[in-house]
């Protein structure tokens, strides 16, 4: 239902759970973030319901003090997201969760 190996191109039918999922991220990401001044959204073809969709739920960090924006890297490290640079989108960097077999979700944070 959700994951998808590094580099590889699938799109599934959308899932209700999917919703539910990335809830539990927000929840977890807004904890370990706690004091930072930041906006977490659902964003991406698994925040739209009843399109063909990528199992990888995407999540918009934004960061709204640029004090804070290293800090927000940092933590993200220690728990598990793995830091893939700006992939050539400026004001943007990716993280991503998951072994390279199984992604299952995308931060991406802007400033």
């Amino acid at each position: 239902m959700l994951g998808l190996k590094r580099g590889a191109v699938k799109l599934t039918l959308f899932h209700k759970k999917w919703a539910r999922l990335y809830k539990q991220e927000r929840t977890f990401l807004l904890s370990v973030l706690k004091g930072l001044d930041v906006e977490i959204e659902h964003v991406g073809s698994t925040a739209i319901s009843g399109v063909l969709a990528k199992p990888i739920i995407d999540l918009m960090i934004a960061v709204s003090k640029n004090s804070e924006i290293k800090k927000v890297y940092t933590v993200l490290g220690k728990v598990g997201y793995i830091d893939r640079g700006t992939q050539g989108v400026r004001g943007r960097r990716l993280f991503v969760k998951g072994l390279e077999s199984k992604r299952t979700h995308h931060a991406h944070v802007i400033k």
